[in-house]
């Protein structure tokens, strides 16, 4: 059925979208799941990648 996430993992993504949405709000969260370039979304994700670090740590 595909990866599945830890509780830490979960609320590493869960923070990072909070984050995100209390900058620009839900738009610009689905913009970033999106993978949107504009330069507002690319901004916001450098901002909120400190909370993800672990999930591509992870990966590997």
């Amino acid at each position: 059925m595909g990866m599945q996430l830890t509780n830490e993992e979960i609320r590493a993504v869960l923070r990072a979208a909070d984050e995100i949405i209390g900058q620009g709000g839900r738009t610009l969260l689905a913009k970033i799941l999106k993978g949107s370039r504009d330069k507002k979304s690319v901004g916001a994700q450098s901002g909120s990648l400190s909370d993800l670090w672990l999930l591509s740590s992870a990966d590997t």
